[in-house]
C-alpha cells in the first residue's frame, strides 16, 4: 500500500489522477523563461523536424508513424473520411489485418475513441460514429507495455532516456465471494471506471471470479482508462539506451519523444527485439512515471522541469543549425482550432 502524501491526508487525491492541465500549466513559467533565453517562444517545435511543429499537439499520429521503419510497428492504414466499409474492408485484407484490431482517431490522446474492433459490424459503427480520420492497427497480444521516453542534442553524441513507464492494465483479482461490480467499488482506481465500463455493457458485472483469478477490465493501456502506470527507471541501463538510439537513428528528423510499445519480454525491451511501437509521440511527450502512485507531486514538477530544459538545449542547437520555428500566431490559430 502507498504511503499517503501530505495532500492525500487533506483528501486531495494523487496528482496521477488530475486533469492535465494542474500538472502542466504551473510549468510555463519554465517554458516561457527558456523562450526568453532562445529570443523564441515557439522553440519546442524545432525539436523534431520531420513532425508538425514538433509534434506540439493534434499531430496525425499516421504521419509519425510513417516514419518508423515497419519492422518496428504493427500493421496499420489510415480511414479517411467519407469511405465505404467495402473499401475499408478491402484495405485491411490487402494490409493482413484481422479481427480484432484496433481503431482510433489519427489526431488524438488521452485514450480518445480508442477501441477493440471485433468483427465488421462494429468496424460499420465505429466508422459511422467516429466522425474524424482514423487508424486501423494490428492488435498486438505481447504481454509487456512500456513508455519509453528517449532524447538526443543534435550533432552531438550526447542521448539517453529519461523515462520508462510499465503498463499495468486494469483489472481484478476474484477472491470466491464478490462480484465483478464489488470487486471493483473495492479498489479506488477500478471503481473510478465503473460508470464508464457500465455504459460500454461489455462486461457481466455479477459475474462471480474464483478464487485469485485475473478479470482484465480494460484492453487499452491508457492512463484515463484505469491503467496503473508503474515506474520502470531501475530498467534504464547502456544495453536499452543504446538499443532505442539505434531504432531513433532510423527515424529521420526525430530527437525526442515517447515510445508506446509492446514486447514479449524484458529481454526483447532491453535488446531492441521484437518491439512493436503503437505509437510514437513527440514534444508534447511526458515522463510517464510521474504517473506512479508512489511518485511525489514535487518529484513530478522536479521531473517534468528536467525535461523541459532537455527540450531547450535540443532546440538551440536546432535553431543555430537554421531550423524554422513555427510562428507564434501561426500556433495560436492552431490551438484555437483544437
Amino acid at each position: 500500500m502507498p504511503k499517503k502524501s501530505f495532500l492525500q491526508y487533506l483528501t486531495i487525491p494523487h496528482h496521477e489522477y488530475w486533469p492535465w492541465y494542474l500538472i502542466l500549466v504551473p510549468m510555463w513559467p519554465v517554458w516561457i523563461w527558456y523562450g526568453i533565453r532562445l529570443r523564441c517562444l515557439t522553440y519546442f517545435t524545432t525539436v523534431n523536424p520531420s513532425f508538425e511543429d514538433g509534434d506540439f499537439m493534434a499531430t496525425s499520429k499516421d504521419s509519425i508513424l510513417e516514419l518508423i521503419p515497419s519492422k518496428y510497428k504493427p500493421l496499420g492504414i489510415i480511414v479517411d473520411l467519407p469511405q465505404s466499409l467495402e473499401v475499408i474492408q478491402q484495405k485491411m485484407q490487402i494490409t493482413n489485418i484481422e479481427f480484432p484490431c484496433i481503431a482510433k482517431p489519427d489526431i488524438g490522446g488521452m485514450g480518445r475513441k480508442v477501441e477493440v474492433i471485433n468483427n465488421l459490424q462494429e468496424l460499420d459503427e465505429y466508422a459511422k460514429t467516429v466522425n474524424e480520420n482514423f487508424i486501423i492497427q494490428e492488435k498486438i497480444d505481447y504481454p509487456l507495455e512500456f513508455g519509453v521516453l528517449y532524447y538526443h542534442i543534435p550533432n552531438t553524441q550526447i542521448y539517453g532516456i529519461t523515462s520508462v513507464v510499465q503498463k499495468e492494465f486494469l483489472h481484478v483479482i476474484g477472491n470466491g465471494t464478490n462480484n465483478i461490480l464489488q470487486l471493483m467499488q473495492q479498489n479506488y482506481r477500478a471503481s473510478t471506471q465503473i460508470l464508464r465500463l457500465q455504459k460500454l455493457q461489455t462486461i457481466n458485472f455479477n459475474a462471480v471470479p474464483q478464487l485469485n483469478e485475473k478479470i482484465d477490465l480494460e484492453p487499452i493501456g491508457n492512463h484515463c482508462r484505469g491503467t496503473r502506470f508503474i515506474d520502470a527507471n531501475h530498467l534504464i541501463n547502456k544495453n536499452l539506451v543504446e538499443a532505442f538510439h539505434l531504432i531513433s537513428k532510423q527515424i529521420p528528423g526525430f530527437y525526442y519523444g515517447r515510445f508506446d510499445l509492446k514486447v514479449p519480454s524484458l529481454h526483447d525491451l532491453e535488446n531492441g527485439n521484437n518491439i512493436k511501437i503503437l505509437e510514437l509521440n513527440g514534444m508534447d511527450s511526458a515522463p510517464a512515471h510521474i504517473y506512479d502512485s508512489e511518485s511525489t507531486l514535487f518529484n513530478a514538477y522536479k521531473t517534468l522541469a528536467k525535461h523541459i530544459k532537455i527540450i531547450y538545449k535540443i532546440a538551440k542547437v536546432q535553431l543555430q543549425l537554421g531550423v524554422k520555428a513555427t510562428p507564434i500566431f501561426e500556433l495560436l490559430k492552431k490551438v484555437r482550432r483544437l
